[in-house]
């Protein structure tokens, strides 16, 4: 596991990356001993994976059931320089480009740890265009499930931004919550960012 933190208009974001795919992008509010910017660190001692993870690449693989419940495998990618890491430069190079304003949709490698109910929750959010907007009651519609249930899931989204849960709000026109540790006020700066919200 290599972990490592990357800089962002909205302050700095904890990195971690397993098996050749992301596995968290965290608004650093926890700082890991000895993560600084551009460093890596071994941490494949802190956490065993659950029964849960599942490999996921892209939208595609949520659609096979037999892929929902394949384990992963950790590796661990022990390096000085995380910017030397291939998926480290290249996510890198797209939250720079996401951050201009110059990419609308991310391509990279994600495997985010959770139920099979907060895959499926995840997989509709990567789905949502830039500059759009869903409900987290037209979400659970979709799964047959509760708002709530919905909201839970967004928020133990392991992979924000890529992952973009800060598009799914409230039917009030409320924002509801964000993980950020900004909170609501990165989430409204995120969708004035893509265009959402004026």
């Amino acid at each position: 596991m290599l972990t490592t933190i990357l800089e962002s208009p909205l302050g700095p974001i904890r990195l971690r990356i397993e098996d050749e795919a992301i596995t968290e992008l965290r608004w650093n509010t926890e700082q890991d001993p000895g993560a600084e910017p551009g460093k890596a660190t071994d941490s494949a001692a802190e956490a065993p994976l659950s029964p849960d993870t599942v490999p996921v690449r892209s939208p595609a693989t949520l659609s096979t059931p037999a892929s929902l419940n394949t384990p992963a495998t950790p590796t661990i990618t022990p390096i000085d320089d995380a910017m030397a890491h291939p998926l480290v430069a290249e996510t890198s190079r797209q939250l720079d480009a996401y951050f201009a304003g110059k990419l609308d949709s991310f391509d990279l490698p994600v495997r985010p740890a959770g139920t099979t109910f907060q895959r499926l929750v995840w997989h509709i959010m990567q789905r949502i265009p830039k500059g759009h907007v869903r409900t987290y009651g037209g979400v659970a519609e979709e799964l047959g499930a509760s708002a709530r249930a919905v909201g839970t899931a967004c928020g133990r989204n392991p992979i924000p931004i890529i992952i973009p849960c800060h598009r799914i709000v409230a039917a009030n026109g409320k924002l509801g919550g964000f993980s950020a540790s900004g909170g609501v006020e990165d989430k409204v700066w995120l969708l004035r960012h893509e265009g959402a919200l004026l």
